[in-house]
C-alpha cells in the first residue's frame, strides 16, 4: 500500500527514497511506503510540529556552525533528531533517527547501521562519513538537552 501521507514519529528509524518520487521509512514495526519524497516527508513533519525544515536547518546551522548536510530537530520535546546521509538536495539522500542507532559498522564501502529494535540496514554512505553525521547529530542532542536543562 502506498500512503500520500505520512508524518515522523517516535518508530522511524529512517527514511530512504524509492525513487524520484516515492520513499520507504522504516519503523519499529513495519515498513511504510509513500507517495512522496525524502525531504518532503522531513519538510511536513517539521511543520506539524510547529517550523519547517529551512527554519530548523537554520537553527542547527547556528548552533553547530556547520553550512552543509545539517542534522536537524524533528521535535524538541521528545529529542526527535534525524540526519542526511548526502546533501538533501540529493535525490537519493535517506534520513536516519538519531535516537534508534544502536551501533554502526563499516560494510565494504557503506555503513551497516544496526537500531535498538534489532535490525539493521546497508545505507550508501562511507563510514567515516556516517560516523561524522552522527557526530554532528549527537552535538546536537547534546545542546538540546544543555538548552532544556538551563530552562527548568
Amino acid at each position: 500500500m502506498l500512503f500520500k501521507e505520512y508524518e515522523i514519529n517516535n518508530e522511524t528509524l529512517v527514511i530512504i527514497p524509492s525513487d524520484k518520487k516515492n520513499c520507504k521509512s522504516y519503523e519499529t514495526t513495519q515498513e511504510v511506503h509513500i507517495e512522496k519524497n525524502p525531504i518532503d516527508i522531513i519538510n511536513e513533519s517539521c511543520k506539524s510540529f510547529g517550523s519547517s525544515y529551512i527554519g530548523r536547518s537554520e537553527g542547527s546551522k547556528s548552533l553547530l556552525n556547520i553550512n552543509y548536510k545539517v542534522p536537524i530537530i524533528i521535535e524538541e520535546v521528545s529529542e526527535m533528531i534525524f540526519f542526511p546521509t548526502t546533501s538533501p538536495r540529493n535525490p537519493r539522500c535517506c534520513w536516519v533517527s538519531l535516537n534508534h542507532i544502536k551501533h554502526y559498522e563499516r560494510q565494504e564501502e557503506n555503513t551497516r547501521v544496526f537500531f535498538d529494535n534489532n535490525t539493521s540496514i546497508v545505507l550508501e554512505i562511507s563510514y567515516q562519513s556516517f560516523a561524522n553525521q552522527f557526530y554532528r547529530a549527537t552535538r546536537l542532542l547534546l545542546i538540546l538537552k544543555t538548552k532544556k536543562n538551563l530552562l527548568k
